[in-house]
């Protein structure tokens, strides 16, 4: 499957909606700049995958600016470990199946943490132990191995440097990351350049010599690759993600809002730990798991879920977790930014009761954090707690338009942030 995407006018028309959003005085500040900048260009879910012979996955994906150094990270949600026998890059213009030059390998020393280092000469197997974490009852929650830094310079050429990544699976079963994705959509935008992310697999040995022009790749929904860190040349904006279904969608308006704010000399990522179906005992370690790793300048919190539970003492149970997040980013430096409830098919319901109260507690939850109501851009002003109709995918969850409606207001909050 490939998904073409391009750095668009996503909020055309939207400027004129009323801006409703919620600024403490405490959170009035500058969003800090990171070193570090993390591509997660989908949610963190991840499921069991079959290899059957030896395989090269093939992962490309843009990233937001001119480049320094690299480092992968491999997850782990079970208790097995898994093995994966080498990972190799190179920058190119798109997914290209003829050879192409400047190849590099990715060790695993154990030295994620300090300075990069030259990248190896040969593929270097690892080993991704088995996950034993169960602190909140989760078993899903993914465990990251990450890669030494490698030094590997890229530079933008003509929008933004576009990463080829070929990794090499031995025979087994193991977790890889899913991509929730819409299939193929492309947003016209005179001038901007087309971004391009795809993951392919063919059978057979890419990695070894990375130079083999490859044959009979297809399509593939999986990827080994979980996350992508970088060192920009120029310091950038780092956004994480956290929540169930409702954020979990590669385009939910907070990437659709990054997207249209990112600049090569201010760039922008976004690191989605977003999980659907799960109840927060799953998403919300994943949330906070990101904020460590990635450090962010923005941490976007669901302040409301349906999945534990509507329900009064879910509902408290599941606010003292957004304020432990806001504490956690605050930590940091960073700016929190809690996201009200989004409609559900709430109309009629006992449960509108429960969003409703939710949301009015949300504005007065933390005073140093930021709080986005989606609800005068989506909700149907005619059935409380519902979607407006062509918004919406399923009367659950937003569809393409209704990210689209959230993303310009959302892209007005944390632009005065960004200096």
């Amino acid at each position: 499957m490939i998904w073409l995407l391009s750095r668009r006018g996503l909020i055309n028309g939207l400027s004129a909606l009323p801006f409703v959003a919620a600024r403490s005085r405490a959170a009035a500040r500058l969003a800090p700049k990171r070193e570090v900048l993390s591509a997660r260009m989908w949610s963190s879910e991840m499921r069991p995958v079959v290899v059957d012979r030896p395989s090269t996955y093939i992962l490309t994906l843009p990233l937001e600016c001119d480049v320094k150094a690299l480092r992968i990270g491999l997850a782990n949600i079970t208790p097995a470990p898994y093995r994966i026998d080498g990972i190799c890059c190179c920058q190119a213009d798109r997914w290209e199946p003829r050879p192409v030059p400047g190849w590099a390998y990715f060790g695993f020393s154990g030295k994620s943490g300090g300075g990069a280092s030259r990248p190896t000469a040969r593929p270097q197997p690892v080993e991704v132990p088995g996950n034993a974490r169960s602190a909140t009852g989760a078993t899903n929650v993914p465990r990251i191995v990450w890669s030494d830094w490698i030094e590997y310079p890229m530079r933008a050429a003509p929008d933004r440097p576009q990463l080829l990544l070929r990794v090499l699976v031995p025979p087994q079963t193991l977790p890889m990351a899913w991509p929730s994705g819409p299939g193929d959509i492309t947003w016209l935008h005179p001038g901007a350049q087309e971004r391009l992310v795809a993951e392919q697999v063919t059978p057979g040995d890419y990695v070894t010599n990375p130079g083999k022009a490859v044959i009979d790749a297809s399509p593939t929904a999986f990827t080994p690759i979980y996350v992508i860190q970088y060192r920009p040349s120029e310091p950038g904006f780092q956004i994480v993600v956290g929540g169930d279904s409702h954020l979990a969608a590669w385009y939910t308006f907070a990437q659709l809002a990054a997207l249209d704010l990112t600049r090569t000399d201010a760039p922008i990522s976004v690191w989605n730990a977003a999980w659907s179906g799960q109840p927060s005992n799953t998403f919300w370690p994943c949330l906070n798991e990101a904020i460590a790793e990635a450090r962010p300048s923005i941490t976007v919190i669901e302040g409301w879920t349906a999945n534990d539970g509507m329900n009064p003492r879910a509902d408290d149970a599941y606010l003292a977790r957004v304020r432990e997040s806001v504490g956690r980013t605050l930590a940091m430096g960073a700016v929190p930014v809690i996201v009200k409830g989004l409609p559900r098919a709430l109309t009629g319901t006992p449960e509108l009761a429960s969003w409703q109260q939710i949301n009015s507690r949300l504005s007065q939850l933390d005073p140093q954090a930021l709080v986005f109501d989606p609800e005068p851009y989506v909700e149907d002003p005619s059935r409380p707690g519902s979607w407006r109709p062509e918004l919406t995918l399923d009367g659950i969850h937003a569809n393409v338009s209704g990210d689209q409606a959230m993303s310009g207001p959302f892209a007005s909050l944390i632009r005065p942030l960004l200096g």
